[in-house]
């Protein structure tokens, strides 16, 4: 059984596999054991992790823009007393810059080549991220 939840960036795949009729399982060196396995990965459509591909450039080049403004401003303002609300201004903007940034990242699977599939009821082709196992007893 699996179920793709949508209702969070990212999507969430759970599925389980049951080894319980199946005894010992061992891969690669590691044991499974037989009972229920549950699985879960982040699952993330194609479209939107192109989207995002070319969304983090512009917006990775807007924090590097803040921080030379920031800087600029440090340097500049040398002793005076504007210097702190120019300073803070520029800290509230790389603030935000840098906050898009981990946005824009959340979209993206962490691994460099997910595995793409589909998944029946999705809309497309669908990449899958890493995620744990578990055993429930």
């Amino acid at each position: 059984a699996w179920v793709l939840a949508e209702d969070r960036q990212p999507k969430v795949m759970r599925f389980w596999l049951d080894f319980s009729g199946a005894g010992t399982v061992e891969s690669r060196g590691v044991e499974l054991p037989a009972e229920r396995l549950f699985f879960t990965a982040s699952a993330f459509d194609t479209d939107g992790v192109a989207a995002a591909r070319a969304e983090l450039l512009p917006t990775k080049q807007k924090v590097f823009a803040a921080q030379a403004e920031l800087d600029e401003v440090n340097k500049a303002a040398e002793g005076s007393a504007l210097k702190l609300l120019g300073v803070a201004q520029k800290m509230d903007a790389l603030g935000a810059a840098k906050a898009a940034v981990e946005r824009v990242e959340k979209k993206l699977p962490e691994g460099r080549d997910p595995v793409a599939g589909y998944v029946p009821g999705a809309p497309g082709k669908v990449f899958f991220d890493g995620g744990p196992i578990s055993v429930k007893r």
